[in-house]
Order: C-alpha cells, then sequence, then structure tokens
C-alpha cells in the first residue's frame, strides 16, 4: 500500500514540477525495494530528477549509488559514472571528477571488443582530460641550467605526455584522435625550440 502511495505522490510530484520533492520519495522508495531492477530505476530517476531541481548534491549520491551498486545494465552505469564526472566538474571537485574518468577508462578497457561506441567515446574523453594535464606539466616544466637536473624532468614529462596522447590515440574515437595528433605534434615543436 505504501508503495502504490509513494507512486502515486512521485506522478504527482512530477505533474507539478516539484523534482525535490519526487526525488525523496523516489529515494525512499528505492530503500524499501526489493527488486534490483526496479531499485536501479529509483535511483537513476532520482538522479535525473535531482539534476531538474537543480539539487547538485543529490544527483551525485543517486548517481553515485547507482554507479556503485547497479553493474547492469553495463551502459547506464557508465553513463551514471559520466553523470559523475560532469557534476563534480561543475562542483568543482577535480579530485572526484578524475576517480569516475578512471572508472569510465576501466570499464572500457574491460569490456574489450564488446565496448560500444559510447563507451569508447566517454573513455577517450576522459583519457583526454589526463593527456591534456600531462600536456600541461611538460609544457610548464622549464629546460634550465644545470641540464643535468632539468632534462631529467623534462624528458620525465614528455614520457608522460607521449603515453597519454598515445593512450588517447589506442582508443581509435577520430576527434579525440586529431587532438592528440595536433597536440603531439606541439610537443614536438616545444623541444625543436
Amino acid at each position: 500500500l505504501l508503495t502504490d502511495v509513494d507512486a502515486m505522490l512521485v506522478s504527482a510530484y512530477e505533474g507539478q514540477q516539484r523534482w525535490s520533492d519526487a526525488v525523496t520519495v523516489l529515494v525512499r522508495m528505492a530503500g524499501a525495494e526489493t527488486n534490483q531492477q526496479v531499485q536501479a530505476s529509483h535511483w537513476w530517476l532520482a538522479a535525473e530528477y535531482a539534476v531538474r531541481a537543480g539539487d547538485l548534491a543529490a544527483a551525485v549520491n543517486s548517481y553515485r549509488y547507482y554507479a556503485n551498486h547497479f553493474a547492469e545494465p553495463a551502459a547506464r552505469q557508465l553513463e551514471a559514472q559520466y553523470q559523475l564526472t560532469r557534476l563534480y566538474t561543475e562542483l568543482e571537485i577535480p579530485s572526484k571528477a578524475d576517480y569516475w574518468r578512471r572508472s569510465i577508462i576501466q570499464a572500457n578497457a574491460a569490456a574489450g571488443a564488446q565496448a560500444s561506441v559510447r563507451s569508447r567515446y566517454l573513455a577517450a574523453e576522459a583519457a583526454m582530460v589526463f593527456a591534456e594535464s600531462e600536456f600541461s606539466a611538460f609544457a610548464h616544466l622549464p629546460l634550465a641550467l644545470p641540464l643535468a637536473r632539468s632534462l631529467p624532468r623534462k624528458q620525465a614529462a614528455l614520457s608522460r605526455a607521449l603515453a597519454a596522447y598515445q593512450g588517447v590515440q589506442g582508443l581509435g574515437v577520430a576527434e579525440f584522435q586529431s587532438q592528440a595528433n595536433f597536440r603531439i605534434g606541439a610537443i614536438y615543436q616545444q623541444l625543436a625550440r
């Protein structure tokens, strides 16, 4: 009976666009639900409604719960991870955004030949963020005298940046392959100076 009342409440809140109230009820319903698929559905809908309400903290909580507890369907879990990177970036919490980027990259790698076009795209996008960070570290590391001290650090930064961009290229997403090629060229151009 309580489930029916909650379902009617969610429906009423949806009709009135009272997204925060709908989130509260959906989270309660998810907690009481024993069917995994229905529970996953409640968490997903709660996350979407929290975004609509502008409640990024509630959206993060719902997407994080979903990503950590529902591995299937894999595409939906991947989207939850992507939403977490987006939300943490918006909330300016880069360490947590990076955690979920790494999670996307690992999930794509684990899928192997079964990786979808979407998972490869999201993995390439995430890998590009890390590669850009390595490029920035390389570009801002001065090569100064004495060379014996600065050259090994510059070479290490060069190796990390090149490996990161080669990783992006290996994902086979044309948009990011082009960006990676451009950056590799920029690295060699900087070395030529």
